[in-house]
Protein backbone atom coordinates (compact mmCIF):
# COMPACT_ATOMS: atom_id res chain seq x y z
CA UNK A 1 0.00 0.00 0.00
CA UNK A 2 1.67 3.63 -0.58
CA UNK A 3 0.70 6.47 1.45
CA UNK A 4 -0.04 9.25 -2.27
CA UNK A 5 -3.26 10.71 -1.76
CA UNK A 6 -6.05 9.83 -4.15
CA UNK A 7 -8.86 12.09 -5.29
CA UNK A 8 -12.28 11.50 -5.29
CA UNK A 9 -12.47 9.26 -8.16
CA UNK A 10 -9.98 6.67 -6.37
CA UNK A 11 -7.18 7.27 -9.38
CA UNK A 12 -3.76 9.11 -8.42
CA UNK A 13 -3.56 13.06 -9.68
CA UNK A 14 -2.63 12.91 -13.23
CA UNK A 15 0.06 15.40 -12.65
CA UNK A 16 1.89 12.43 -10.60
CA UNK A 17 0.66 9.99 -13.54
CA UNK A 18 2.63 12.27 -16.09
CA UNK A 19 6.06 13.06 -13.84
CA UNK A 20 6.40 8.82 -13.59
CA UNK A 21 5.88 8.58 -17.36
CA UNK A 22 8.73 11.43 -18.10
CA UNK A 23 10.85 9.87 -15.17
CA UNK A 24 10.38 6.42 -16.78
CA UNK A 25 10.91 8.06 -20.11
CA UNK A 26 14.17 10.19 -19.39
CA UNK A 27 15.44 6.42 -17.73
CA UNK A 28 15.10 5.01 -20.56
CA UNK A 29 16.41 7.76 -22.48
CA UNK A 30 19.62 7.31 -21.35
CA UNK A 31 19.86 3.76 -20.90
CA UNK A 32 19.85 3.68 -24.45
CA UNK A 33 22.21 6.74 -24.46
CA UNK A 34 24.93 4.87 -22.79
CA UNK A 35 24.37 2.36 -24.82
CA UNK A 36 24.94 3.78 -28.40
CA UNK A 37 27.82 5.63 -26.34
CA UNK A 38 29.46 2.21 -25.96
CA UNK A 39 28.63 0.93 -29.41
CA UNK A 40 30.42 4.02 -30.59
CA UNK A 41 33.67 2.98 -28.69
CA UNK A 42 33.35 -0.34 -29.81
CA UNK A 43 33.51 0.70 -33.62
CA UNK A 44 36.08 3.22 -32.99
CA UNK A 45 38.43 0.89 -31.05
CA UNK A 46 40.95 -0.26 -33.53
CA UNK A 47 44.28 -2.72 -33.28
CA UNK A 48 47.40 -2.49 -35.26
CA UNK A 49 48.06 -5.49 -37.90
CA UNK A 50 50.80 -6.22 -40.34
CA UNK A 51 50.19 -4.73 -43.26
CA UNK A 52 49.11 -6.88 -46.60
CA UNK A 53 51.01 -7.19 -49.20
CA UNK A 54 50.94 -4.53 -52.00
CA UNK A 55 49.08 -2.89 -49.81
CA UNK A 56 48.69 1.15 -51.72
CA UNK A 57 49.71 3.69 -49.44
CA UNK A 58 49.50 7.54 -51.36
CA UNK A 59 52.85 9.51 -52.07
CA UNK A 60 52.51 11.90 -49.55
CA UNK A 61 52.00 9.51 -46.90
CA UNK A 62 54.17 9.31 -43.65
CA UNK A 63 52.38 6.90 -41.30
CA UNK A 64 52.67 3.35 -42.90
CA UNK A 65 50.77 1.82 -40.06
CA UNK A 66 47.46 -0.34 -40.71
CA UNK A 67 44.90 -1.14 -38.32
CA UNK A 68 41.87 -3.36 -38.14
CA UNK A 69 38.69 -2.56 -36.14
CA UNK A 70 37.73 -6.22 -34.97
CA UNK A 71 34.46 -5.20 -33.41
CA UNK A 72 32.93 -2.33 -35.76
CA UNK A 73 30.11 -4.89 -36.63
CA UNK A 74 28.69 -5.56 -33.28
CA UNK A 75 29.42 -1.97 -32.24
CA UNK A 76 27.50 -1.07 -35.02
CA UNK A 77 24.76 -3.30 -34.21
CA UNK A 78 24.57 -2.17 -30.58
CA UNK A 79 24.09 1.56 -32.08
CA UNK A 80 21.02 0.49 -34.13
CA UNK A 81 19.42 -1.52 -31.54
CA UNK A 82 20.10 1.29 -28.69
CA UNK A 83 18.82 3.40 -31.32
CA UNK A 84 15.28 1.39 -32.09
CA UNK A 85 14.78 0.90 -28.59
CA UNK A 86 15.08 4.80 -27.95
CA UNK A 87 12.29 5.28 -30.52
CA UNK A 88 10.11 2.72 -29.00
CA UNK A 89 10.33 4.27 -25.94
CA UNK A 90 9.52 7.53 -27.02
CA UNK A 91 6.42 6.46 -28.58
CA UNK A 92 5.38 4.79 -25.93
CA UNK A 93 5.59 7.44 -23.39
CA UNK A 94 3.80 9.56 -25.81
CA UNK A 95 1.02 7.38 -26.02
CA UNK A 96 1.18 7.04 -22.00
CA UNK A 97 0.81 10.87 -21.75
CA UNK A 98 -2.13 10.45 -23.82
CA UNK A 99 -3.85 8.26 -21.60
CA UNK A 100 -2.57 9.46 -18.25
CA UNK A 101 -4.07 12.80 -19.38
CA UNK A 102 -7.64 11.89 -20.38
CA UNK A 103 -10.26 12.50 -17.45
CA UNK A 104 -11.60 8.90 -15.47
CA UNK A 105 -15.15 9.82 -17.17
CA UNK A 106 -14.08 9.98 -20.75
CA UNK A 107 -11.89 6.85 -20.55
CA UNK A 108 -14.95 4.96 -19.11
CA UNK A 109 -17.67 6.68 -21.39
CA UNK A 110 -14.88 5.22 -24.53
CA UNK A 111 -14.65 1.90 -22.92
CA UNK A 112 -18.65 1.46 -22.77
CA UNK A 113 -19.71 3.54 -25.24
CA UNK A 114 -22.35 6.46 -24.81
CA UNK A 115 -25.06 3.90 -23.93
CA UNK A 116 -28.20 2.53 -26.12
CA UNK A 117 -29.15 4.75 -29.11
CA UNK A 118 -32.95 6.04 -28.74
CA UNK A 119 -34.52 5.53 -32.15
CA UNK A 120 -38.01 6.57 -32.32
CA UNK A 121 -39.59 4.29 -34.95
CA UNK A 122 -38.40 1.44 -32.75
CA UNK A 123 -40.02 2.23 -29.39
CA UNK A 124 -43.56 2.68 -31.60
CA UNK A 125 -42.48 -0.83 -32.36
CA UNK A 126 -42.46 -1.90 -28.59
CA UNK A 127 -45.70 0.02 -27.74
Amino acid sequence: MTSEPFDDTGRLPALKDKGRVAAYRNAGLAACGVGVAVGAAMIARRREVECADGTYFPESATDFRCFAHPQALSGSAVVLICLALAAVIALCAIAATSVVSRSHSAMLLEVQGPGPARDPGRAADRD
